[in-house]
């Protein structure tokens, strides 16, 4: 029996042998640029796909996440160029399969006393627009 060899890394295991060092050198980058991504833009959950040809490819949680990313896009090529990527375009592509988005609980009609009073302040508008939103705003809530 051969003796247990000491753990190693696996980005180290692919270094040393030499058909797999480039895709160790690639796992590096893609680490490394997944990193910066996410000093980019801290609240996002996103993850590196891959880099090819100056067009980044990253996963949003679903399609919905997705089209409201690429409105970022800009900003995200920006602050990327500026770290030393040479990035030209973000492609967002959502993850197929995953669980939906949270569905948000519906929130809590307003109050009796809440919808008198914008009742009561609809009296003071002067701003006819105004006045009919809020007096229907107050129909509508007070017929429940």
């Amino acid at each position: 029996m051969r003796p247990l060899q000491k753990s190693r890394h696996a980005l180290a295991w692919l270094r040393s042998e030499p058909g797999f060092a480039p895709l160790g050198e690639q796992a590096r980058r893609l680490s490394a640029l997944q990193d910066d991504l996410q000093r980019c833009a801290p609240t996002l959950r996103l993850s590196v796909i891959s880099l090819v040809g100056g067009s980044l490819s990253v996963s949003a949680e679903h399609p919905a996440m997705a089209a409201k990313l690429r409105q970022t896009a800009p900003t995200l090529v920006a602050a990327m160029t500026h770290r030393g990527w040479k990035i030209s375009r973000i492609r967002f592509k959502p993850q197929i399969g995953r669980a939906p988005p949270p569905v948000r609980p519906p929130k809590a009609p307003p109050g009796d006393k809440a919808v008198a009073a914008v009742a009561a302040a609809a009296e003071t508008i002067h701003d006819p627009a105004l006045r009919a939103a809020m007096k229907n705003f107050a129909a509508r809530h007070s017929q429940r």
